[in-house]
């Protein structure tokens, strides 16, 4: 298959370029896909069913002029040429590919991810791979300048989800199931715990996944609003358990103060007044690459999500998340502490092993870390600030 894919490489890669043209396409007429009545009896080669689903599917539904424009796009037909040595990127590969929201990384990086796919993403289940995404997210969390206890060698863990979603569910049951432990309180119905988060234009994800653990959401405009609500629920018994803080880009100064205000609020000496602190720094985290932006990710909060997909050219499912103490996520999500937990048994972790599926809702894991490894090798670190400076500008 590998060989069949070098030698006609044009007709294979083509139709995944064009699927990644039609994401900014209109379709000409909004009808059904139509599929063939029949499945075929004998199989086909694979440059053959590539170039099936261009005419059938791409073509026919975006029009018969998509392709023919698609290849007008690229003078030289696909950006790829072979060598001796197999196939390589021409010099305006990354012009073309960039121009049309195709990355080479991404497709490298998600066709090793499918091969080495694995259930429950273990340790034991496969090593490489989960030793892989630690040592890329702790790359990254060095580059960005994030404080040490993100690191996996001081107990922190970095893990790469599909979108910020998946990584807030994961904190927020481990929000509650922390706060239910440290009142001491499995009696209380969820109602009475509460997720304050940032006023956002897109709160629905959010509400989604408050609504699934029957928790409560508030939102606020400034930390000085917070401190009220905090105040307010605490005066009418309710338990503050979660605070989602949107850091948006602005002054350092007043960047820091607000920040340090959230902190303040969250933080507290006696246990069952502490509250779980998650910073969303989104697409403006990958800033932090740069000198002048390191200030966005000082912060000591339990947990912070980066979106690496528009600034790192990762493509969708690049949602980088880092939890300060992986020990207490792994006491709130692993299944088997909450059985040992009934014997008075205390869940202890291997500090040198990760479960990623521990980590997440899901027991399976896709490896997203072989295309930010990707990304990150064939742009280079000044590649990818330059990229970043444009951006900005």
């Amino acid at each position: 298959m590998l060989q069949n894919i070098q030698k006609n490489h044009n007709k294979i890669l083509k139709p995944v370029v064009l699927a990644a043209m039609a994401s900014d396409r209109v379709p000409k007429k909004i009808t059904p896909v139509q599929l063939p009545d029949t499945l075929p009896d004998e199989g086909m080669d694979i440059s053959d069913a590539m170039a099936m689903f261009s005419k059938n599917y791409l073509s026919s539904y975006y029009g018969e002029d998509f392709e023919k424009d698609a290849d007008k796009s690229f003078e030289s037909d696909l950006p790829f040429e072979e060598t001796p040595l197999g196939i390589r990127l021409t010099e305006n590969s990354d012009k073309d590919f960039e121009k049309d929201r195709v990355s080479i990384p991404t497709i490298l990086g998600d066709g090793l991810g499918c091969i080495t796919n694995n259930p429950k993403f273990s340790w034991a289940c496969n090593p490489c791979d989960t030793e892989f995404e630690i040592e890329v997210c702790d790359a990254l969390a060095e580059q960005f300048g994030l404080n040490d206890e993100y690191l996996h060698v001081y107990n922190g863990v970095g893990i790469i989800n599909s979108c910020e979603s998946d990584g807030l569910f994961t904190i927020l049951i481990t929000a509650q199931f922390l706060k239910r432990q440290a009142i001491k309180d499995d009696s209380s119905t969820s109602d009475k715990f509460i997720v304050y988060c940032s006023k956002r234009e897109e709160i629905y994800p959010i509400q989604r996944i408050a609504r699934m653990q029957d928790m409560t959401l508030r939102q606020f405009s400034s930390p000085e609003e917070l401190q009220d609500l905090i105040a307010e629920d605490k005066s009418n018994g309710l338990h503050p358990s979660l605070v989602i803080y949107d850091a948006k880009l602005q002054e350092e100064e007043k960047f820091k103060e607000n920040l340090e205000h959230v902190e303040s609020l969250c933080s507290s000496e006696a246990e069952e007044n502490e509250i779980w602190m998650h910073v969303n720094l989104g697409h403006d985290g990958c800033l932090s690459m740069l000198d002048e932006y390191k200030y966005l990710t000082k912060v000591s909060s339990d947990s912070l999500i980066i979106e690496g997909s528009k600034h790192l050219e990762t493509s969708f499912e690049s949602s980088l998340m880092w939890v300060k103490n992986r020990e207490r996520i792994e006491n709130g999500m692993h299944l088997e502490a909450k059985i040992t937990r009934k014997f008075g048994i205390l869940f202890k972790s291997d500090k040198y092993s990760v479960d990623y599926k521990n980590y997440q809702v899901y027991l399976g894991k896709m490896n997203r870390a072989y295309k930010v490894w990707f990304a990150v090798n064939m742009h280079g670190l000044d590649g990818l600030k330059e990229k970043i400076r444009n951006s900005i500008s």
